[in-house]
């Protein structure tokens, strides 16, 4: 019996791996359902009983102990690696992909980046020949990983988590707490996070999207995943309404759960006030307005930035591989800001950037005053302290160091600085627009490089880096 931190460790990855199993046995019914390929069904029902049978195995011979946000960090770090290999067997089994193409396609999926390895040439459309249980395991993946897979444990466990869910929330990435319970607030935001996605497949049938194309949108843009089942993403489609459509889903998806509960207690005032919302806003509109300048289209300009900050990932334009690298920049900066915080984007969050941005007038302001005078730094009405300006700091220099050092390996297999940036800002972002260099003509290191950039992203990095120190320390 396997006990302390490893047998904890394992444990909780094997009740995430039988929940996996579960999950997997989903696409079976729509193979079923389309009639898909002997290989493609019998992929799925391997790797459904496989992941039970590992998960099982697990929880035997491991003992758990207490749970502290040390440990919640390693597991949730290893769960998501985990899960993305088990997710790749499907597509490798059935010979879409290679297995590194088919880790990369899963680690994408689940963190909701949408960067792709189905080929600029052939593209994803081919798959609706025999293989859409393929196409929609990957708009599974990212709807999973849009609220996170160790949310969705936490929401349908009846037992086995107990005072362990705290810790794991938070290794997640995840603070608020919008019901009495974290287990509460984990159902209710499930509960929305599907009936948005019931809602937004109405919308976008109601734009004329035929239904199987709405659902995999809906999943991938409520998530702000960007996966497609179009090889031209949206811009397959060119309609203004179902861009229209798409974009209250995509910003949807990029506004923290909490003012969603705002939004369904017709709390308008407190959402407008919002700091994340007024800097959404405002981001968007300088950001638009120059981007429309420089390619002379409103309506390019405009969704790209609005897939852009909300890490969404889907575009309406056929290629941004000849924009100019100006073009580029002012897409960049979007997919570094992000979201909204305890929403199903990534990068740096709407409020991490709210509050730095703020600081900076707060600092100049308090040199300009006597050293004994009070000077509160307020965003949104609410006192921020200093620590908790430390902590956005140094999180902010941690990611644009980790972006600027993966970003040096692609520079280094000869691609441009600004391509570079542009498509590591993208995974690490888990955003999945791209300038053409995510292919699967990409070296093995620059695949690893963006996988590596994928699962820190998503995680926020520090459970990453709890997970190596943790190696380090046992080494």
């Amino acid at each position: 019996m396997i006990k302390g931190d490893l047998g904890t460790i394992l444990h909780y990855i094997g009740l995430m791996l039988q929940l996996f199993g579960v999950l997997v046995a989903v696409p079976i019914l729509v193979a079923l359902y389309f009639k898909d390929g002997f290989y493609v069904i019998l992929s799925f029902v391997t790797v459904a009983p496989l992941s039970l049978l590992a998960g099982y195995i697990l929880r035997r011979i491991t003992s758990p102990g207490e749970l502290n946000l040390r440990i919640a960090m390693v597991i949730s770090a290893l769960t998501w690696i985990t899960l993305a290999a088990f997710g790749a067997l499907p597509y490798a089994l059935c010979g879409v992909l290679s297995l590194e193409d088919a880790l990369f396609e899963s680690m994408s999926g689940f963190t909701t980046t949408g960067l792709t390895m189905f080929s600029s040439t052939m593209g994803v459309e081919w798959l609706s020949s025999g293989y859409q249980s393929i196409l929609f395991w990957r708009s599974l993946t990212q709807w999973i990983g849009g609220v996170g897979v160790i949310v969705l444990f936490i929401a349908i466990m009846v037992r086995g988590v107990g005072g362990a869910a705290t810790g794991l929330y938070a290794a997640e990435g995840r603070t608020e707490r919008i019901e009495p319970s974290i287990i509460n607030t984990a159902r209710w935001i499930w509960e929305v996070y599907v009936a948005y996605t019931f809602m937004g497949i109405i919308l976008l049938c109601f734009a004329g999207m035929p239904l199987w194309d709405s659902i995999n949108h809906v999943m991938a843009g409520l998530a702000t995943g960007g996966f497609s089942i179009k090889n031209l993403s949206i811009a397959s489609y060119d309609s203004v309404a179902v861009e229209l459509m798409l974009l209250p889903i995509m910003v949807f998806g990029a506004t923290s759960f909490a003012l969603h509960k705002k939004l369904i207690e017709l709390k308008f005032r407190e959402i407008i006030q919002s700091p994340e919302i007024i800097l959404m806003a405002l981001t968007l509109l300088a950001l638009t307005l120059l981007l429309t300048l420089e390619l002379k289209n409103f309506r390019i300009a405009s969704f790209s930035v609005i897939s852009a900050l909300t890490t969404a990932g889907f575009t309406n334009a056929e290629s941004m591989v000849q924009w100019s690298d100006f073009s580029k920049i002012l897409i960049i900066i979007p997919m570094i800001m992000g979201g909204g915080y305890g929403s199903t984007s990534s990068a740096l969050k709407l409020i991490r950037c709210a509050i730095l941005l703020k600081s900076i007038l707060w600092l100049m302001k308090k040199d300009l005053l006597p050293r004994s005078a009070i000077v509160p730094l307020k965003v949104g009405g609410i006192v921020i302290k200093e620590e908790e300006i430390t902590m956005a700091g140094l999180y902010a220099f941690v990611y644009l160091f980790v972006l600027t050092l993966c970003a040096m390996v692609f520079m280094a297999y000869g691609h441009s600085m600004v391509n570079s940036f542009f498509e590591v800002a993208s995974a690490l972002g888990n955003v999945g627009l791209s300038v053409g260099l995510a292919t699967p003509s990409l070296m093995l290191g620059e695949k690893i490089t963006l996988i590596l950039a994928m699962w820190m992203g998503r995680l926020e990095i520090f459970p990453v880096l709890m997970l190596l120190a943790n190696i380090v320390k046992r080494s």
